[in-house]
């Protein structure tokens, strides 16, 4: 839903404003953080769970029309790491 309202693709909401939620202040805006690639020169948007037990990451680069969402059933900088890689290796294979 987040990908698709930044796309313009929303019932709910407009994609200025989902880009404001995404966008709106220098690195985190309304619960997700942004960066720029520095290789790609893709902007993405992310937001990361971590309630104790197990990790979530979600990022999300409108201009690749790509969503990438990795999970961990623990919660360690191990498992952060390997997230991290993982991330990593989704973006290149995909294009971001």
């Amino acid at each position: 839903m987040q990908l698709q309202g930044l796309l313009g693709k929303s019932k709910l909401l407009t994609a200025d404003e989902f880009n404001f939620m995404h966008y709106g202040f220098p690195g985190f805006s309304f619960g997700w953080q942004s960066e720029i690639k520095e290789k790609s020169q893709l902007k993405y948007s992310f937001h990361n769970g971590n309630p104790g037990t197990f990790l979530t990451k979600v990022y999300l680069c409108p201009a690749i029309n790509k969503a990438f969402l990795i999970f961990a059933n623990i919660q360690s900088e191990e498992a952060d790491k390997g997230l991290m890689l993982l991330l990593e290796e989704l973006q290149k294979q995909y294009g971001g």
